[in-house]
């Protein structure tokens, strides 16, 4: 292939596509014919060549034809793919395109990455334009969007953290099949991760939609247990106590095939026991608290049998004080008693023989082969005769059980004889007048003997006195009973209290009892005499009265020797006899009493009605006798009056300014004529109110 350089020669032709010019160099074969050379575009085009040229356009691929044999191709330089996840997805779920094969890019979607996430809601169509160097290509893809929504995938675990070797049980819902990152296509897996692993799982439902979700299973590592030994002996003989103890967790928890270990043996971090002669595996089972991880650790314990030292005679011997007794010991090689004194031959030998003045405990320690030592006791019992009795305090005429009681006595004497039931066996009654000592000797299976004493003290009877005020008792009204010579005291009525507060309507007898710091009692009684009340009373009993506002009512106190007006703001509160004008509901009320200083109350509640009528006549009869005789207003509830009267001829006969204004038919002292007359009146009445009237009326003799 030759390049033809016949500059002088050459045409421009440019072929302008409406992209940005790119000049490529048109390659043109020599002498051979049919052959051309190819070349690629993706904008424009701009060809230098001799001759006159064809160019044809035909996608992104255009055509050069010269007029000779030979055919040139110029063809696009650029190419571009796009690749995604899937062509196909469901409303909600993503995509992935990714496009290759250029510098830069341009979606339809305005995104200019080389990767784009999509999430279209339809069936869409998206283009990426690719630019290498100014050499531009385009690149088509469809996305089907499957009308159905996603699954929603969810992963139930048994427990989202466990220990290093357990499993975990993962289940999905939400779809029809499953994918899991570890491989699985089951919906339930088991995995046994020895660290801690995020799980995904992929669910695709009947519609082919697919959705996934994640959980991350947390691996806790096991604590790190071991168990250890603490003893103070070697060898660890049977009967020795020892102590295992855990470490590397929280909490432990052992256990034996053959020592069952129980929740009393149990110790912080650590178990003290007894083993057992032999052989023993221990497993310590340590728990991590936080969490909650548990490892096991072991460990074996060789265990000596002690030897079975045995002490002859084996029973506590009895001995009076002085006595002595034997105790032989076998089962071991070598022995050591204790305590020495007391002892012989020596603390060292098989056979001793002891005399102590007290009750002893002998220990011997017995040592075999081994190096294990065991031991027993050889016990000797002193009798003491510790007599117990009790002391008592009774009060005066009152008795006491005394009782005697001891280990060892079988029989008991008393003495001096005053004021006891009898003077032998253990339990006594005393009721001596005065304080006594009483001595007790017990005698026990031995013949020996113990004394003690007891006293009984006698306490005497308090004094108990009772006052009353008032010194007269009414009926009804309150008396105060005060005891004394006492601490403590309890009334007839129920009251505990010094003073007792009654209310007699009749002769009563109170009686208290009155109990002492001893606990000694005694009781007093008062007789009360009472007075009957005086027969107050309001108007001979009246209990209530209605009257009309302006009124009066006269209240007469009878019954007493003297009164006190207690309400009702009477005019007179020591009267007998008061009258008032009330003006609203008002209670009256008298205390009278009478020669022995004996009261009573009685009340008399008037209710005032607000009724008040006003009547003018409308004639009158000023004749001397007696009835209708003056003209005037009628009220019980006027306050303030003026009257004028004018005769027929507009003269002024009367004028009167009080509340009891009245005419008498007389004018300058002489008798008027009969005839009509004229009223003017004004009227104030108690509520207030004020009111004018004028009318006519007749006089008439």
């Amino acid at each position: 292939m030759a390049v033809l350089k016949a500059q002088k020669l050459i045409k421009r032709i440019n072929v302008n596509l409406g992209l940005t010019p790119f000049l490529f160099l048109l390659f043109l074969l020599a002498r051979a014919v049919g052959y051309a050379d190819d070349a690629r575009i993706t904008k424009g085009v701009e060809i230098n060549y001799p001759g006159d040229l064809t160019i044809n356009s035909t996608g992104n691929a255009y055509a050069v034809q010269a007029k000779n044999s030979l055919t040139p191709k110029l063809i696009s330089t650029c190419t571009i793919s796009i690749s995604v996840t899937t062509n196909s997805v469901c409303i909600g779920q993503t995509d992935t395109l990714k496009a290759i094969g250029a510098n830069s890019y341009t979606w339809s979607t305005s995104d200019t990455s080389a990767t784009i996430i999509v999430s279209p809601t339809v069936t869409t169509t998206y283009t990426v334009t690719g630019n290498t160097g100014g050499c531009v290509a385009t690149q088509t893809v469809t996305i089907t969007v499957n009308p159905h929504p996603l699954p929603t995938i969810s992963v139930t675990p048994t427990s989202t953290t466990i220990c290093a070797g357990d499993t975990a049980i993962l289940i999905a819902n939400g779809a029809t099949t499953y994918t899991w990152n570890a491989g699985a296509t089951t919906a339930t897996i088991t995995p046994s991760p020895t660290i801690t692993t995020t799980f995904t799982v992929t669910g695709k439902d009947t519609n082919s939609c697919v959705n996934t979700d994640t959980i991350r299973v947390k691996v806790n590592n096991l604590p790190s247990v071991a168990a250890h030994l603490t003893s103070t002996f070697t060898p660890i003989c049977s009967g020795d106590s020892i102590i295992l103890k855990g470490t590397g967790a929280n909490t432990y928890t052992w256990t034996s095939i053959s020592y069952t270990v129980t929740a009393t043996d149990s110790i912080i971090n650590g178990i003290k026991f007894t083993p057992m002669a032999g052989i023993d595996t221990f497993s310590v089972k340590g728990k991590d608290t936080i969490t909650g991880c548990v490892n096991t650790a072991t460990i074996s314990i060789v265990v000596k049998q002690s030897p079975n030292v045995i002490v002859s005679p084996g029973a506590p011997v009895t001995i009076c004080p002085g006595g002595s007794v034997t105790f032989t010991v076998s089962g071991a090689v070598s022995y050591t008693w204790s305590p020495t004194t007391n002892l012989s031959p020596s603390d060292t030998s098989r056979s001793i023989v002891v005399s102590p003045t007290v009750s002893t405990s002998y220990l011997v320690l017995g040592k075999d082969t081994n190096g294990c030592i065991s031991g027993n006791y050889g016990d000797v019992i002193i009798p003491q005769d510790s007599i117990h009795v009790n002391s008592a305090a009774i009060c005066l005429s009152n008795s006491v059980t005394l009782n005697a009681s001891s280990n060892i006595a079988l029989s008991y004497t008393w003495s001096p004889a005053t004021g006891l039931s009898g003077m032998s066996g253990s339990s006594v009654i005393a009721n001596p007048r005065n304080t006594t000592v009483y001595t007790i000797s017990g005698t026990d299976a031995f013949g020996c003997s113990g004394v003690t004493t007891a006293t009984v003290t006698v306490d005497s009877l308090p004094i108990i006195s009772i006052t009353k005020t008032p010194t007269i008792t009414c009926s009804g009204q309150p008396a105060i009973l005060t005891a004394s010579g006492a601490s403590t005291y309890t009334w007839s009525t129920g009251t505990v209290a010094v003073t007792n507060t009654v209310f007699p309507t009749t002769n009563t007898e109170y009686t208290v009892v009155g109990t002492d710091t001893n606990g000694c009692s005694n009781t007093a009684t008062q007789i009360l005499l009472v007075n009957p009340l005086p027969p107050v009373a309001i108007n001979l009993g009246l209990t209530s009265a209605i009257l009309n506002l302006g009124q009066s009512i006269t209240l007469n106190a009878s019954g007493a020797l003297t009164y006190s007006w207690t309400s009702g703001n009477v005019s007179c509160d020591s009267c007998a006899s008061n009258t008032e004008l009330p003006i609203a509901n008002t209670q009256y009320c008298v205390a009278g009493a009478d020669i022995n200083g004996c009261r009573d109350t009685v009340c008399l509640h008037v209710v005032v009605e607000n009724v008040c009528d006003v009547f003018i006549p409308d004639a009158f009869s000023p004749n001397g006798d007696g009835q209708n005789d003056e003209f005037k207003v009628y009220s019980h509830c006027i306050t303030d009056l003026t009257l004028q009267i004018f005769d027929r001829w507009g003269n002024q006969v009367f004028n009167g300014s009080n509340s009891s204004a009245a005419w008498d038919g007389t004018y300058g002292g002489s008798l008027m004529n009969t005839g009509t007359y004229i009223y003017q009146v004004q009227y104030t009445l108690s509520n207030g109110k004020t009111t004018k009237a004028k009318g006519n009326f007749s006089l008439m003799r």
